[in-house]
């Protein structure tokens, strides 16, 4: 967009910046590159190029930084790198002076930001509407404040500037009607004078008149005849030839490559017939330097304001940008950073954001998981059905809820998340989605896995404790009563053991021990449960086996873990030989009992086997029918 005589607005960098934005630096380099070529050309000089590739370049730089308002950016490279450029180079390589050095360096960064500007407006505007991710209210809000800036300021621009170039144009127009008045005027006051002349044409070729004088500074005037040669001037010369019979203002450009050099040095001219015997045409001309320097003069000032309009356009669009989203930036970068994972989903249970903290947690990116049920990609064969269940007549009742469920990540790892699900709604009431926040707790669920198990099996065999044990044998006696069944309890002792901790260390002992409940475990049938309750104390609980007589099966499993336990072993390099006196009893439904009190009885019947000489077993008949084996 021509400003005035050599001085133009060129919107190129507007490709540069699309090119960075969807291509990246390296293309809009290229994009700069191919641009700034166009300088080249018409200022005969590469400083034109070095310039808008050193743009391209440090905003690139910026903007892969992280700094993504483009108009700041290019702002930032005008006042620190390419004003000096301008004020050092374009005088030493172009022959500027300082006054046209001056108003390029206002015009140059505002021709800049106003590139950045429409880019950014552009961009913005594409990502809205064809962006994948800028169709969500939680991605429109990381860009609502770049937008507003950006409308907010070209609004605040466009006001400020469509005066400030209507009255650029106007006063181009006015002082070109000046200069061709002015010419038009003192072509005709020659006309006159040589009218009322009493000179025949022969005085005037012989210039023994005087018609041409004039006080316009830098007027020359050239009375020419048919074939175009000069019969009478006011200076050396001839006109020029595109001059000559033209009747509109014509402003005639010596071939320099500096733009604004031609301007100046220009020539006006025009050129009016004349009736004589031998002259047909006047043609008057005047030097442009006073025009030009006089559209510098207005186009400076109206720069100046226009960067003072530019200013506080900035402020003011950066402050009502910030003051509208800085709630809406602030929760949304709440939501992105946390290191909860959050899904927003709309009202079908279809996410259309999930944050980085939710990719990290499960594996599934937001190009995974958007437009899909989030449970159908997180459940899993071990998810709790139940859960689901509850979850799902939440969602349908649109009602909040918080649960414990397990998931999987995308490569089908387990974990758990306490999820916080709550519904959203718009002002008038209808449901626009759900929002759930999600935390990992796997951590936590396997410490709480971690003090179960130790609250309830033995640290050295890892076997059930008494507090397990006595629950388990509560919860065989519940299900015997009610099948009508029997439970065996089973006291395990071991003897010599106190001999090898002496002889050997409790060390020693403690690998005996371990050694044991591996071989006691082994001979015992799926169902059955044993415990160490202490020492080199071991509980049993045993199914009883009945067979076609009606007789309990008992002894034969009571026989196997006393055979399990002599079986010589090697302890630390030393063979160690050790037994167990068995006790046992049977819960049959006869007389009422607690599990405590089976237990005790089991233990009575183990002494009365150590009292019959160890290594063997006693079976304590206080509840059990006769027929026992």
């Amino acid at each position: 967009m021509e400003l005035f005589y050599g001085v133009e607005f060129i919107f190129g960098s507007i490709a540069v910046f699309a090119a960075l934005t969807y291509l990246g630096p390296w293309a809009a380099i290229l994009v700069a590159i191919t641009g700034g070529l166009q300088t080249v050309q018409a200022w005969g000089h590469p400083i034109g190029l070095f310039t808008f590739t050193l743009e391209a370049v440090v905003v690139s730089l910026l903007y892969k930084r992280g700094w993504q308002n483009l108009v700041l950016n290019d702002l930032a490279f005008w006042l620190v790198v390419g004003i000096p450029i301008i004020w050092v180079a374009y005088p030493a390589f172009l022959g500027m002076s300082a006054e046209a050095v001056g108003l390029l360096a206002l015009k140059q960064p505002l021709n800049g930001v106003f590139n950045a500007l429409a880019a950014g407006i552009l961009l913005y505007g594409i990502s809205q509407v064809w962006g994948s991710e800028g169709r969500n209210w939680a991605e429109k809000s990381d860009k609502l404040a770049g937008l507003l800036f950006h409308g907010l300021l070209a609004i605040i621009l466009v006001t400020g500037a469509i005066p400030i170039v209507l009255q650029g144009h106007y006063q181009r127009q006015t002082l070109l009607q000046d200069v061709e008045q002015t010419l038009s005027n003192q072509a005709q006051a020659i006309k006159d004078r040589m009218e009322s002349s009493s000179a025949s044409a022969t005085a005037i070729t012989s210039g023994e008149t005087d018609i041409g004088t004039t006080s316009m500074p830098g007027f020359h005037y050239y009375l020419t005849d048919a074939a175009g040669a000069v019969l009478e001037s006011n200076t050396s010369g001839a006109p020029r030839p595109e001059c000559v019979n033209q009747r509109q203002l014509l402003l005639w450009e010596p071939d320099v490559d500096n733009p604004i050099m031609r301007a100046q040095r220009g020539i006006f001219c025009l050129s009016q017939p004349v009736e004589d015997t031998r002259a047909t045409a006047i043609t008057v001309e005047t030097g442009s330097a006073n025009y030009v320097q006089t559209l510098k003069h207005h186009s400076t000032r109206e720069f100046l304001i226009l960067a003072g309009t530019f200013s506080i356009g900035l402020l003011v669009a950066w402050a009502l940008s910030r003051m509208v989203t800085v709630s809406l930036t602030r929760l949304t970068r709440v939501a992105s950073e946390t290191r909860n994972g959050v899904i927003v989903t709309d009202p079908g249970v279809r996410a259309v954001w999930a944050n980085e903290s939710f990719s990290r947690i499960s594996g599934f990116s937001r190009k995974d998981i958007i437009g899909k049920n989030p449970g159908e990609l997180l459940q899993g064969p071990e998810t709790s059905t139940d859960t689901i269940d509850y979850m799902r007549q939440a969602i349908d009742q649109q009602q909040p809820f918080t649960v414990e469920i397990l998931n999987y990540t995308r490569d089908r790892t387990p974990y758990w998340v306490e999820i916080n699900c709550n519904p959203i709604y718009t002002k008038r009431g209808r449901l626009e989605g759900f929002i759930a926040v999600q935390t990992d707790i796997t951590d936590r669920k396997e410490a709480q896995e971690r003090l179960q198990h130790i609250a309830h099996f033995d640290p050295l065999t890892d076997l059930p404790n008494r507090e397990l044990v006595s629950d388990r044998l509560r919860t065989a006696m519940s299900q015997a009563k009610r099948r009508g069944t029997m439970v065996g309890v089973a006291f395990v002792d071991l003897d010599g053991f106190k001999q090898v901790n002496d002889t050997l260390g409790h060390d020693a002992g403690d690998e005996l021990l371990k050694t044991i409940a591996t071989r006691l475990s082994g001979v015992l049938r799926e169902g059955d449960t044993l415990g160490r309750i202490g020492g080199d104390e071991f509980v049993a609980i045993l199914a009883i086996l009945v067979d076609l007589d009606g007789r309990v099966d008992l002894g034969s499993a009571l026989d196997r873990l006393g055979q399990a336990a002599a079986e010589p072993m090697v302890i630390r390099g030393a063979s160690v030989a050790v037994s167990a006196s068995v006790g046992a009893t049977i819960y049959s439904n006869k007389t009422p009992i607690d599990a405590d009190q089976l237990v005790r009885q089991a233990d009575q019947a183990m002494y009365t086997a150590k009292l019959a000489g160890k290594n063997q077993f006693s079976i304590d008949m206080t509840d059990t029918a006769s027929d026992v084996e």
